[in-house]
């Protein structure tokens, strides 16, 4: 940990990332084209704190979660954890500055290796950091699979053996394992059911609590950072368009994509209401939706 990250620092920050993609050369001489996936994108998580993203498919959010956790390198601007560019780092010093934070996929099947048993799987980044004795390392992952409502039993399996839900839950195991800072989690629930959604959610906030990890949430699912995150920003084209809290956010939104989305939201009983709100919104452009109120009567 750098010297200079005190309990009063910013445990994650993003300074000015801008990203592009190379497209196919169009014409034999010249640079080739690029398209702009990130631009100058800024933003801080405090230790404890959790942090949600929301936007549409296209927006630039999975492709930020990478390079947060520095699987690409931005075209611009950096990330700092704990006070350390990880950009600036050696291979070797990355490998082992990544117990500090770990990575949640969308996918609970195509992120675990369906050749290995949970055992393996679960202590993978343990492995990785140069833990070798078996014992010692069977007994962690026993613990952490009951930490996450899981049998000690259950690492002798294979992950075709388990629910949506519980492979979810082995995935967020694993990433556990090195007691990290912070976890990214990159549309964890959005492939699974409703009610098993809610229970994965409802174990991150338990973890939150219980440990102080800090998340930082990606997802297209508004209710799903309100119930973890106390801060959100929402993404368009590559930008940051708004940022503050979930609920102002919900009930008080000032861009019109921020609107739409609010919009969008399923509402019991508040359809026709909805509409013709979105539709004052259109004329407006800019006017902020107020709170939705609960009625037992749409007509």
């Amino acid at each position: 940990m750098s010297a200079a990250f005190t309990a009063r620092s910013a445990l994650l920050e993003v300074q000015h990332i801008s990203h592009h993609y190379k497209l196919p050369r169009q014409r034999l001489f010249g640079p080739p084209p690029q398209t702009q996936v990130l631009d100058d994108i800024c933003f801080s998580v405090l230790p404890g704190q959790s942090l949600g993203i929301v936007g549409e498919s296209g927006s630039g959010k999975s492709t930020l979660a990478r390079i947060i956790m520095a699987l690409e390198r931005p075209s611009s601007g950096r990330v700092r954890l704990l006070g350390r560019d990880l950009n600036a780092m050696e291979p070797h010093q990355l490998q082992l500055a990544r117990a500090d934070f770990q990575m949640v996929f969308q996918d609970p099947y195509s992120s675990l290796d369906p050749r290995q048993r949970i055992e393996r799987i679960v202590t993978e980044p343990l492995h990785a950091l140069g833990h070798r004795d078996r014992a010692t390392l069977r007994e962690k992952a026993e613990k952490m699979l009951q930490r996450v409502g899981l049998h000690s039993r259950d690492l002798d399996k294979y992950p075709h053996e388990f629910s949506g839900g519980q492979r979810q839950r082995i995935a967020i195991a694993r990433a556990l394992m090195t007691h990290p800072r912070l976890i990214v989690a990159d549309e964890p629930v959005s492939a699974l059911d409703v009610t098993i959604q809610a229970q994965v959610l409802d174990l991150m906030l338990e973890l939150k609590t219980t440990y102080g990890i800090s998340f930082l949430l990606i997802s297209h699912d508004m209710a799903a950072i309100h119930h973890l995150c106390e801060d959100m920003l929402v993404m368009h084209q590559g930008k940051v368009v708004e940022k503050g809290s979930p609920s102002k956010l919900f009930h008080e939104p000032t861009h019109p994509y921020t609107q739409a989305l609010v919009c969008a939201l399923p509402q019991l009983g508040q359809g026709r209401r909805r509409l013709r709100l979105q539709q004052q919104a259109k004329r407006s452009q800019a006017s902020p939706l107020p709170p939705p109120v609960t009625t037992t009567n749409d007509a």
